[in-house]
């Protein structure tokens, strides 16, 4: 009888094993795609740019996200700040430095060979970063920092004078 048990026991264990070995070789994918309803960019605007921030990819509590400024004006933008308060850290940065993190508050500074935007023209920065617990959410805003960067103007000609205002030859 108990010969009649360990037989059936080890058919039954085999059975078993020989299905987990089929399932086995069936290939198996799986894609991760956002869930409907779930945006990964949001456009902004400040003082004539248009600033783009998209997710190019998240997972967990972590996200690849780059910024977009695009100059819409007429004129150069120079030594370029960003600020943003944003709810996750900041682990690794791409095509622009952290200024000053403070209170959730990031700013964001330009590199030397990106310091200037021309217009019509635009700049990318990424950086990755992770929430505590979540991804961390998209900023409310995202605007220039330093109001004195400076904004070259083009170059407007006056007719020539002196200080007193009286024309010279």
């Amino acid at each position: 009888m108990l010969k009649g048990k360990n037989f059936l026991l080890k058919r039954v264990i085999s059975c078993v094993l020989v299905c987990a070995m089929i399932l086995g070789l069936i290939p198996q994918s799986v894609y991760a795609a956002p869930s409907e309803g779930t945006d990964t960019q949001k456009t902004y605007s400040s003082d004539g740019f248009t600033i783009t921030y998209k997710e190019a990819s998240a997972w967990d509590n972590y996200v690849n996200a780059e910024i977009t400024l695009a100059n819409d004006t007429d004129s150069a933008k120079s030594l370029w700040e960003i600020q943003f308060s944003y709810d996750g850290e900041i682990d690794s940065i791409w095509n622009a430095d952290i200024k000053n993190h403070d209170d959730g508050t990031y700013v964001l500074e330009a590199k030397t060979y990106n310091s200037t935007i021309a217009a019509g023209q635009s700049v990318t920065l990424g950086f990755m970063a992770h929430g505590s617990s979540a991804k961390p959410a998209m900023p409310e805003s995202i605007t220039f920092a330093d109001a004195s960067a400076s904004e070259d103007k083009k170059d407007e000609d006056t007719e020539g004078g002196d200080s007193e205002g009286t024309d010279t030859p």
